[in-house]
């Protein structure tokens, strides 16, 4: 189309001059003139986003609708690298410290554009390769300084305000979404750099409430997101801190999205499936917490109810039997039992490794073990009978059951096509003989088909469809 072409035209003219970019980051990196640079720069990462290469057929779908997001069109896709320096991106770790929150939120939209369409790799590079970084241990900061990190200046934005949560939980679910062994480097960076300490550290500070992202529960959802994708680096960092008193006073802090947010933190420990996060969870003082919100049975379940109770249905649809022997021997479990006897009962049930109920007097495994046995194969014998009787004789005998002349030691023999019944079943001789002796009906069964009237319509007889 014609605006398909203009936008082409504007981003050729763009990728070929260097100046223009020279100019946008000057523009960026003035404090007096950052508002005009961004909204430009917004404006040409959203051309970036729509514009497609052209095609001499069918108009393709552009690729901000389409459901892969690894990469950017081939055509401008590499001036994400020319657009964002090493300049660019300092200057945005400036702006959103800043108290200007459009400027702040146009950031952190362009950082979130920039993971979104370049795997995060762009980004983490950059921030793996930062040597501004400043010592997190003691004390812990919560300013930003000239020169430092642009994640701990995204941390900062972090807490300071509100409005900005949003984006940078955007942002953070792309950068901490990692391959396995793939980028060490920026892995390395977050944990032994003492960042994810300074996440922990927030849960000690007093939680900023009434707003859609409160700081402790945005901060369990970093801690979920960090279980999920990268377990065994912050395994140490979980045995080092006291993670299991810090769910506790959320779970009874009375605070509904904190308490969701802690129980999605526990069953991304209970999805891990591994001996130290079950140890993790099955602590005492958190249990006693979730009993105390699952006895109180309100006339709804409410949603923190539904998450617990996903959380403890997880661990026993992967078989977690440490949490699972924790729960049937809690204290408390009668509370459980009477207001959830179908979760008690299925755990029971999984712990019980053998004891299941009982099915037609024999138990699952004892029955599973009688149809595994090659001698239960059962033999289906149909005798011929009288067309007087119009009857057909079905008898069903065991490979293992012994005949008088011998055991059964070949299979019975074909029938001639023409010796068959009209019925399609196959009926064998009454005269031939089966290992050695001639097997004779146990019962007669009457046949259904027999009293139907078959008739065929004439050829001449016209069908009213």
């Amino acid at each position: 189309s014609i605006v398909n072409e203009n936008n082409i035209s504007i981003l050729t003219y763009i990728s070929n001059h260097e100046e223009y970019m020279v100019q946008l980051r000057t523009l960026v990196a003035d404090r007096s003139t950052e508002s005009t640079g961004l909204l430009l720069l917004q404006n040409v990462m959203r051309l970036i986003q729509i514009t497609q290469p052209p095609s001499r057929g069918t108009p393709r779908v552009p690729h901000m609708l389409k459901a892969d997001y690894s990469g950017m069109n081939p055509v401008f896709g590499s001036l994400h690298h020319a657009l964002f320096p090493t300049t660019l991106l300092s200057s945005f770790a400036a702006i959103v410290t800043r108290a200007n929150d459009t400027n702040r939120l146009l950031v952190l939209e362009m950082l979130h554009h920039l993971v979104l369409f370049q795997n995060g790799d762009l980004l983490r590079v950059y921030m793996a390769d930062e040597r501004g970084c400043c010592d997190l241990s003691v004390p812990f900061s919560l300013s930003w300084e000239p020169h430092q990190s642009l994640l701990l200046a995204i941390l900062v934005a972090f807490v300071q305000t509100e409005a900005a949560r949003g984006g940078v939980l955007d942002v953070l679910k792309h950068l901490f979404h990692v391959v396995p062994g793939r980028d060490d480097k920026f892995l390395h960076m977050l944990y032994h750099g003492n960042y994810m300490h300074w996440w922990v550290h927030l849960l000690g500070l007093p939680d900023q409430t009434g707003n859609l992202y409160e700081l402790h529960a945005s901060v369990w959802e970093v801690l979920t997101m960090c279980v999920s994708h990268h377990g065994y680096r912050i395994k140490y960092l979980l045995a080092k801190i006291p993670i299991a008193a810090y769910a506790t006073d959320a779970l009874g802090s009375g605070n509904k999205l904190r308490v969701l947010h802690v129980a999605a933190f526990l069953r991304a420990c209970v999805l891990r499936n591994e001996t130290f996060y079950s140890n993790v969870v099955a602590t005492p003082a958190i249990w006693d917490a979730i009993v105390d919100l699952l006895h109180v049975r309100p006339r709804n379940p409410s949603a923190v109810v539904s998450a617990l109770l996903e959380m403890i249905m997880s661990a026993e649809a992967h078989n977690c039997r440490l949490i699972m022997q924790h729960i049937v021997t809690h204290a408390k479990v009668t509370l459980l039992e009477a207001a959830y006897p179908g979760v008690i009962t299925s755990i029971k049930a999984k712990l019980s490794d053998g004891q299941p109920e009982v099915h037609n007097g024999l138990t699952i495994q004892e029955e599973e073990r009688y149809w595994a046995q090659e001698e239960q194969t059962m033999v289906v014998v149909v005798d011929e009978v009288d067309d007087k009787d119009d009857t057909t004789g079905v008898v069903v005998v065991a490979a293992d059951e012994e005949q008088e002349g011998g055991g059964l030691t070949s299979p019975p023999p074909l029938i001639p096509l023409q010796d068959r019944e009209e019925t399609g079943i196959i009926a064998s001789s009454s005269s031939s003989p089966v290992g050695g002796s001639t097997r004779r009906p146990k019962k007669q069964v009457k046949n259904m088909f027999s009293s139907i009237q078959w008739s065929s319509p004439s050829k001449k007889q016209k069908v009213d469809l």
